[in-house]
């Protein structure tokens, strides 16, 4: 929203909220795997880590409710910027280099196949808003209200949820104020 021009502008607390609010950076790499490395060195095929790897996640889309058919590398924060500023291609191929460093046993087993940063992302710059100290008491009560014509939704103006589901909420509340209006 700190792309949108609003005339007339926004009452002070919202104009405040859009422009101050920061957002959680994250990129995301999905690779493909072509045999199961984690058996052969006895290791889980998820990791949590400190290390340029990130989150690893075991996607879980086989046959069955326990094949791994790929790998989910989450970066957040700092590390979701140092992979936007390697760029897409150079962040996979360095994701899939370490793993294959720390773990041996990945050697020629991980594919990147996709790179997405919420944070480069030009209609998100970020996956959810983090609120800084006094940003909650200061502007979330009036941050969903009305501008007038503009109703607000969005996980950051959720009261009961965060995430997917704060979206939803504030969703449904947006429906009831435009249809009560």
């Amino acid at each position: 929203m700190r792309r949108i021009a609003f005339w007339p502008g926004l009452p002070e607390p919202q104009a405040r909220a859009i422009a101050t609010v920061p957002y959680q950076q994250l990129a995301n790499i999905f690779a493909t795997v072509s045999r199961p490395f984690w058996e052969e060195d006895k290791l889980g095929p998820g990791m949590w880590t400190n290390s340029p790897l990130g989150t690893i996640y075991p996607q879980l889309f086989g046959a069955t409710d326990t094949e791994v058919t790929g790998l989910l590398f989450q970066a957040r924060g700092e590390l979701a910027m140092a992979w936007d500023r390697m760029g897409r291609d150079a962040a996979m191929a360095s994701v899939v280099q370490t793993l294959e460093q720390l773990r041996p046993a990945a050697k020629g087993a991980v594919k990147a196949v996709h790179y997405h940063s919420w944070g480069a992302d030009e209609y998100s710059t970020g996956a959810w808003a983090v609120f800084m100290p006094g940003q909650i008491r200061d502007l979330h009560a009036t941050m969903a209200q009305p501008a007038g014509r503009v109703h607000f939704a969005g996980e950051h103006t959720a009261t009961g949820a965060r995430g997917l589901e704060a979206a939803l909420e504030s969703s449904e509340r947006v429906a009831i104020e435009v249809l009560s209006a």
